[in-house]
């Protein structure tokens, strides 16, 4: 049973269906997580439920940590990227609160709502750049002069909804952009679904910007308890690593051999000489090349 969720600043619609694959049927898993986003394609291989991996695994460095990022050159832009830095260095554990209280925000910004995200800079924070600049906080703000970005009374930075989207926005199109690339490989085609799941996957923005760029073309399916998607799969695959039968190879692999030295074609360092006989060294014979589909069992 999988669910797929749309939010709104006045309405929740939740829709729970159940999804049939039939033999034949191909989808794509986008993993997102802290650090990367991970994608595979797979099909449905017969009727006892058994997968074929047509697409490798592959993915990016686009994974949650960096919206953090844009939040890190964001305080940079207002307070100085020395200081940041400074403040890194110095008062770690503040840095620490200060990420911890942006993380708060950063879980509940919605592409809905209207309302700004009030965060919480640690008093560590506020202490340190009085005493670095010797001015209060709230002056840098009113210096870097962004409408989007203000001091509240209440001691707290707020970002309007569109600054907090913009936070997003690299991450969310390079995610876009490999789920892209991996839709036009033509060993692909013929996609109907996209299973969206991680702990990033949680993430409204990027569950909204997922479904504009991608419904139109295949059925974008978020399912319940979407964060612990990926650790379920790998409990079922633990219990029966059958169900994926053919796998496509991260890498090639082979053995060193000797081969006959050809003049014109091995390079001299590569000869040696043995019972009069040239032979080159180091001949990488393969034996299963990159990308190239491996069923359960093979033998080579």
């Amino acid at each position: 049973e999988l669910v797929s969720t749309e939010n709104s600043e006045y309405h929740t619609n939740t829709q729970t269906f159940e999804v049939v694959l039939d033999i034949g049927t191909r989808y794509i898993v986008v993993d997102c997580g802290g650090g990367t986003v991970d994608m595979t394609v797979h099909e449905l291989d017969n009727k006892m439920g058994t997968l074929k991996e047509l697409y490798k695994a592959t993915g990016g460095p686009y994974g949650s940590v960096g919206v953090d990022q844009e939040f890190e050159k964001l305080m940079s832009s207002i307070f100085g990227k020395e200081l940041i830095e400074d403040f890194k260095i110095k008062r770690p554990a503040g840095y620490v609160d200060l990420m911890i209280a942006f993380e708060a925000r950063k879980r509940t910004a919605s592409p809905f709502k209207n309302s700004p995200s009030n965060i919480s800079l640690p008093f560590s924070f506020i202490d340190f750049y009085k005493k670095k600049k010797g001015s209060a906080i709230e002056s840098a703000i009113r210096r870097f002069n962004d409408p989007d970005i203000k001091w509240s009374t209440q001691g707290m930075m707020r970002l309007s909804s569109e600054a907090m989207k913009r936070l997003f926005h690299p991450t969310v199109e390079k995610i876009k952009s490999t789920i892209g690339d991996v839709l036009n490989s033509p060993d692909v085609k013929g996609i109907h679904y996209l299973f969206l799941v991680g702990g990033f996957a949680e993430s409204p923005i990027l569950q909204h910007e997922i479904r504009r760029a991608f419904s139109s073309i295949l059925k974008v399916i978020i399912p319940q308890d979407v964060s612990l998607t990926i650790l379920k799969g790998a409990v079922l695959f633990g219990l029966d690593p059958t169900i994926v039968n053919v796998r496509r190879s991260r890498l090639t692999y082979g053995v060193s051999v000797l081969n006959r030295y050809v003049s014109d074609y091995h390079p001299p360092e590569k000869k040696i000489v043995k019972d009069n006989i040239e032979w080159c060294a180091d001949i990488f014979d393969k034996f299963v090349l990159v990308d190239q589909s491996i069923g359960l069992g093979d033998t080579v």
